[in-house]
């Protein structure tokens, strides 16, 4: 399910774990310093995303004009356990990758409604 302007964007959009969990990684490796480990980061993007700085790019220039995610409830469990067992993020940078979230999911108004 999508919706569009008259633009042709799509403004709205239902996303699985795995997309959510793309776009959070790269979120994050946008907000953090070098020093932090971010291309350990990228490593742990889909395989389209991994190794192609453009493809990255068109797939943040395609969720920017989203302003309205829907997900599942089974989307938030699943990135728990994402985040637990490829990002293996621990103290602080794991407090700093959740904070990061919870202010990506005020930003584009991401909904658990379906």
């Amino acid at each position: 399910m999508a919706g569009q302007n008259f633009d042709g964007e799509v403004t709205k959009a239902v996303v699985d774990a795995g997309v959510l969990f793309d776009m959070l990684i790269i979120n994050y490796a946008g907000k953090t310093s070098r020093h932090h480990g971010i291309e350990n980061l990228l490593e742990k993007l889909s395989q389209y995303l991994r190794k192609n700085p453009r493809a990255r790019e068109e797939f943040l220039q395609f969720t920017h004009h989203i302003t309205t995610f829907w997900i599942t409830s089974h989307v938030v469990g699943e990135l728990k356990g994402l985040v637990s067992s490829r990002l293996k993020l621990h103290g602080e940078k794991f407090k700093d990758f959740w904070s990061s979230t919870l202010c990506f999911f005020r930003e584009k108004k991401i909904k658990e409604e379906l």
